[in-house]
């Protein structure tokens, strides 16, 4: 095995979504799979990877999207590793778009592979079917939330969910970073309201010592209290 093969075995046995599958099923993955490494900031699919496919991110973190006809475009979550995206049948109003939030390593499956794949290895095909329906299901929640919560709290809500993808501890007593850059447009998009209204919040929750915010860094300084707000 080459030295580019192992490290593409590593990165999948680092996966939450294989952490079951045996050592030939992940093989199997490997000989059926591009690993696809991008920076942050990049487009996905790459223009140059010609048909559709279904991606799986092994590390790092992409920003799910869905752009209607018109260029309108939603943020509907923040995938990360064991997440996947794509598929092979588009929607004629609205298709997936995904930016890289950070540097990222990216496994990608094209139709004819991934059904070749579901064929011989069942535990591949639950893997990936349970990865989608758990997709479907933070979808609806997210769903949920924009129709029946006011912005402060959706707000509170995709805080704290981040804090549990890429939360770690700072120099505050009880301070979270999120380790993702993010821009308020990013999470104005994310909460669907507007730019203006996600930085009037983040300004009121600055102020009451909820938040810290520079460069796209945004800091949780008082978890107890972003938790009540979520929950009002």
């Amino acid at each position: 095995m080459t030295g580019t093969a192992e490290v593409h075995i590593w990165h999948l046995k680092q996966c939450p979504l294989f952490t079951n599958l045996t050592t030939g099923e992940l093989d199997a993955i490997y000989a059926a799979s591009q690993n696809v490494s991008l920076g942050p900031g990049e487009i996905v699919p790459p223009p140059e990877t010609g048909e559709s496919a279904l991606w799986i991110v092994k590390r790092g973190h992409v920003q799910l999207a869905y752009v209607d006809s018109t260029g309108r475009e939603a943020t509907v979550l923040i995938l990360g590793p064991g997440d996947l995206f794509g598929g092979f049948h588009g929607h004629e109003d609205y298709g997936e778009h995904c930016k890289t939030l950070t540097s990222v390593c990216l496994c990608r499956l094209t139709q004819v592979r991934f059904e070749q794949l579901m064929q011989k290895y069942p535990d591949i095909c639950h893997t990936i079917t349970k990865a989608s329906f758990d997709r479907i299901h933070r979808l609806q929640v997210r769903m949920a939330e924009l129709m029946m919560r006011p912005v402060d709290q959706r707000i509170a809500i995709t805080l704290l969910e981040l804090d549990s993808q890429v939360g770690e501890e700072c120099g505050e007593p009880e301070g979270r970073r999120l380790g993702l850059p993010l821009s308020h447009r990013d999470l104005s998009m994310l909460v669907g309201s507007s730019r203006e209204m996600v930085t009037h919040v983040m300004r009121r929750l600055r102020k009451e010592g909820l938040v810290d915010t520079a460069r796209k860094e945004i800091v949780i300084t008082n978890v107890e209290k972003m938790r009540e707000l979520a929950a009002r």
